[in-house]
């Protein structure tokens, strides 16, 4: 075939096969995140609140697993628990609502 981009060798093995189409992906990934890892994950995220980096922290120092914040969240990503519910997010000590009672005047307080 005079102009085509594919090789002849292509073409062969295109036409053995009948031209069907076959799947690029992986039939399995040997260096995906291990299920129990997993289940920590989500274990820690949906009791504790805490965020990514804390995740794997706690990871690193008690289970001896050595996973990266970074892969942590897409963890929680791939699942839809990347962004935690606004009361449930950390707030700096500043931001947060302060209760306090207010006095009220003397004057307001006494019924003449």
């Amino acid at each position: 075939m005079p102009g085509s981009p594919a090789s002849t060798g292509s073409i062969y093995v295109h036409q053995r096969r009948g031209a069907a189409y076959r799947s690029k992906r992986p039939k399995t990934s040997p260096n995906a995140t291990h299920v129990e890892v997993v289940g920590k994950i989500i274990y820690l995220r949906q009791n504790y609140h805490i965020c990514p980096a804390k995740i794997a922290m706690y990871l690193r120092s008690t289970n001896d697993v050595d996973i990266a914040h970074s892969g942590v969240w897409r963890i929680l990503q791939r699942l839809g628990m990347s962004r935690l519910p606004a009361s449930q997010r950390y707030k700096h000590h500043d931001k947060r609502w302060k209760r306090y009672e207010k006095q009220l005047p003397a004057t307001a307080c006494r019924s003449t």
